[in-house]
């Protein structure tokens, strides 16, 4: 009975540090090539393309975050007088190639291209209010050149996993050494129930530190250099019954991210637009330089936000915002934002201010395999 024990608990060890069940993990799922699942991590969920297409938010920068199978986004939550609305804007975003690899995606599979797990594409559309049948539409794919806070294609932390894994599978062996030759642990599944072991005081306080250790690399990994292009359209329809789609404005940002110490993240990021003129119908060139900086952790961080924008043949504007970004609940954020706005070119400064909403699916809802 100890010696067939003895064979699983290899294969739980990564799924422990993930807050698992333990009796989820295949017992083939060794260190060095674990599921990819379980290298993921539940980090801020922002805007997509598609909806800053068409949420037309007074910020441009398009924040970059190591990529998820699938979410979703609410956005214009707030109206022309500061005051909350049911959101105009819904969006998804998807990584068709992580989410349709199913829950079968070995991390030797992902570490072999990155750059088309991690692309995503997204849609989006918005009604318009006020008695207008008017529906707008947008698309959008985002790329990532690189991205040092995915644990899927971290050397040192995949390392770090396989050297505590050798601490934690001792641990586990000597507790096994002292249950009696017919004690079951496993109530009949076949896989090793661990709060069943008869660990000591000491050992229980290592099995935290391990677990500790491993969850503090994870949460610290959030602000670390990351690299996004993304490029998007939108188009409208004036009328339900009027199938002709006009389009009215095509983007292309770059956003780069730096670690700036152990609580910050510098985003530079540059938009450039063309826009279609409501008017004439001619197409006029837009832009915006943009920087942000986040101070906090993961799972809460205020920022502070300059921007420069430019219209062509119109003087330009400015913007000065800040915000926090704060995580409900797993695989649910929100971000808050409120700043001025100064435009050169009627000497007029706003307050403006919005609301997102953004949620993560887990990937086990739409496995395949």
């Amino acid at each position: 009975m100890k010696g067939i024990f003895r064979t699983v608990i290899t294969g739980c060890f990564s799924l422990s540090l993930f807050n698992i069940t333990y009796a989820a993990i295949p017992i083939t799922a060794l260190i060095n090539d674990s599921l990819e699942q379980y290298y993921r991590l539940d980090f801020a969920i922002p805007q997509t393309p598609a909806s800053e297409m068409i949420d037309l938010e007074p910020s441009n920068i398009l924040r970059p975050s190591t990529v998820r199978e699938f979410t979703t986004v609410f956005s214009d939550w707030v109206d022309s007088n500061s005051s909350l609305k049911l959101p105009d804007v819904f969006g998804v975003e998807i990584s068709p190639f992580l989410m349709f690899s199913g829950k079968h995606l070995s991390l030797t599979k992902y570490q072999k291209n990155p750059f088309l797990y991690r692309t995503r594409v997204s849609v989006a559309f918005k009604h318009s209010g006020n008695n207008s049948s008017t529906t707008e539409y947008a698309f959008g794919i985002r790329a990532t050149i690189f991205d040092d806070s995915d644990l899927r294609t971290s050397k040192e932390y995949i390392n770090n996993v396989t050297r505590v894994s050798k601490v934690y599978n001792a641990i586990i062996v000597s507790a096994i050494d002292r249950l009696p030759v017919a004690f079951d642990t496993t109530s009949g599944s076949g896989v090793i129930d661990i709060a069943t072991l008869p660990f000591t005081d000491d050992e229980k306080r290592s099995l935290r530190k391990i677990i500790d250790s491993v969850n503090t690399i994870k949460q610290s990994s959030w602000n670390k250099n990351i690299w996004e292009i993304a490029l998007g359209g939108s188009a409208f329809s004036p009328d339900t019954l009027d199938k002709t789609i006009q389009w009215q404005r095509f983007s292309l940002w770059t956003t780069y991210g730096l670690r700036i110490g152990k609580q910050g993240q510098l985003l530079i990021g540059g938009l450039g637009t063309t826009e279609r003129d409501s008017t004439t119908g001619d197409f006029s060139a837009e832009g915006s330089l943009s920087t942000r900086l986040y101070l906090g952790a993961n799972d809460y961080k205020f920022f502070g936000e300059t921007q420069f924008s430019f219209i062509e043949n119109f003087k330009p504007a400015y913007l000065l915002n800040s915000g926090v970004e704060i995580k409900l609940r797993e695989n649910i954020w929100i971000t808050l934002t409120g700043g001025l706005e100064y435009s050169s070119e009627i000497s007029k400064s706003q307050f403006l201010s919005n609301l997102d909403m953004s949620f993560g699916i887990p990937l086990t809802r739409f496995a395949t395999n």
